[in-house]
């Protein structure tokens, strides 16, 4: 065989023209010289594949009937829950209701017309003319040269906030609740446009952009990374602290992002290619943040303000938001209180997208704390939780007795634990690395023999209620426990960060 048929990973460090995005070529190599491979080939392509018309279904035929029913149910709208895995079905008209309620708040949203995208597109070609002189072919190509559609717009159940909701599950321990109409449901919205005009833009711009979250202080990667922050042992008077962006995406002014992002991009320039220029980046944001056209119930609408939940640079973009928020944060702070309190605050502040964490001295004026944070911009408020005791960060259960750290799996009541049944169709070595995935979970984040034997107990009774076999849990628990916590580069070298420091 042939080398130039394969792409070889080029040797050359200089080279800087490597594309980051390219679109698949359909690119076929030529016939062999050797006839008898080629007969083989040809007579493969005739043989039909195989029909396993023996296969079984999931479902049981009551479960397949009352399914169907569901769905044949046209007053009725089905949505996953926004976390938890729960699956909600709702009344069609309720779910309208409070979507156009959320689309009718003009500061947000306002209509537009069906050429919206049209407009966009060419606004994206003039782009990649006149600033994507750095582009290599295939980067203009993908991003100009494909088949987009318009986005739709739905909302996520908030159903972990509502306090209707959380009642009932309280009330009844049953795998299926009944709210009628809960008037506290809220919704996270969503723009859905896997083939919209920006979203490859989005892409490109998310993968350029992405190296300089690990330049903000604060930016933790997963809870996993948060667990290499935190101490074995604190101060006896320190409080536990999070803090919560309030909608965080849809909130973000277009001015402050763009400001954001140059800040970035001009204070650590050896983060970006050279072949990428400054105007390029910001330009290319800007149409993406100004033109997020998508469409509800018979219209089209745009989105006035913030970034969509949706488009793929928005984490990202929302991480380097903060993070400049965040050093004029610590510079009001070094001015009022001192530089020690200032440093302190910035190694020990972690964040992962809107949600903060902190330990703290209890004689610390948390108020003053949450005031001077909401001052840093109008449009980026905070909402504060404390507690001496226990406070949950992602999905961590921080807990603190006296001068000890312990640190326990956090789960929201609405959580269905519904994990993949294990009679269901996927792969085998799925299935079979199910149990151990989650108890490799459970030994990295709960800290304590006890408490962790408990958590794998549970688990053992959640993977027999889907239908797991005892011999691939306790196999899955065993091989986990084997293995030990899971180990990162950071949890290797980090060193314990929380000196906790009196209030100056």
């Amino acid at each position: 065989m042939k080398s130039e048929f394969f792409h070889e990973e080029d040797k050359d460090n200089d080279r800087n023209d490597i594309p980051l995005v390219r679109n698949k070529t359909g690119w076929k190599p030529p016939k062999s010289k050797d006839i008898f491979l080629e007969e083989a080939i040809e007579s493969l392509k005739e043989i039909p594949l195989e029909n396993k018309s023996d296969v079984h279904s999931n479902l049981t035929k009551k479960d397949r009937s009352a399914f169907k029913s569901i769905l044949s149910k046209k007053s009725l709208i089905i949505k996953e829950a926004d976390k938890g895995g729960a699956v909600v079905c709702m009344d069609n008209d309720y779910y309208r209701d409070h979507i156009l309620k959320m689309l009718s708040d003009e500061s947000y949203y306002s209509e537009t017309d069906i050429n919206a995208d049209l407009r966009t597109r060419k606004e994206l070609n003039d782009i990649v003319n006149k600033h994507g002189k750095g582009l290599v072919k295939e980067e203009s190509t993908y991003l100009t040269n494909f088949e987009s559609s318009t986005s739709f717009f739905y909302g996520l159940p908030k159903i972990h906030k509502s306090r209707k909701i959380e009642e009932a599950i309280n009330n009844n321990k049953s795998e299926y609740i009944k709210v009628s109409a809960p008037d506290d449901l809220k919704f996270r919205p969503i723009v859905g446009g896997p083939n919209s005009v920006t979203q490859r833009l989005s892409h490109f711009l998310d993968l350029i952009l992405k190296p300089l979250c690990r330049q903000v202080p604060s930016f933790i990667r997963d809870d996993l990374d948060f667990l290499n922050y935190l101490p074995e042992n604190v101060e006896e008077d320190s409080i536990l602290v999070t803090l919560d962006v309030v909608n965080l995406y849809t909130n973000i002014p277009h001015d402050l992002g763009l400001q954001a992002i140059q800040h970035w991009i001009e204070n650590f320039p050896d983060k970006i290619d050279t072949r990428f220029q400054h105007q390029f980046i910001l330009k290319s944001l800007q149409l993406i943040l100004k033109n997020n056209a998508f469409y509800f119930d018979g219209k089209y609408y745009i989105q006035n303000k913030g970034t969509a939940m949706g488009t793929k640079v928005a984490p990202t973009y929302a991480t380097l938001v903060l993070g400049y928020l965040e050093k004029t944060l610590y510079e009001r702070i070094s001015t009022i209180h001192g530089n020690d309190f200032s440093n302190y605050i910035k190694m020990n502040w972690k964040r992962f997208l809107d949600d903060c964490f902190l330990i703290v001295w209890k004689n610390i004026n948390t108020d003053d704390l949450l005031r001077e944070i909401n001052n840093l911009h109008p449009c980026i408020q905070f909402t504060m939780n404390k507690s001496e005791t226990s406070m949950p960060f992602l999905d961590v259960l921080v807990m603190k007795s006296g001068t000890h750290i312990t640190t326990d799996i956090y789960s929201k009541p609405t959580d269905t634990y519904n994990y993949l049944n294990f009679k269901s169709c996927h792969p085998k070595h799925t299935k079979l690395n199910i149990p151990f995935n989650l108890a490799s979970r459970i030994i990295t984040i709960v800290r304590g023999e006890t408490l962790q034997e408990k958590r794998l107990s549970e688990l053992t009774t959640r993977l027999k209620n889907q239908n797991y076999p005892d011999e691939i849990i306790t196999y899955g628990i065993s091989k986990a426990k084997l293995k030990g916590p899971i180990k990162t580069e950071e949890n290797i070298t980090a060193n314990n960060k929380y000196n906790v420091i009196t209030y100056i």
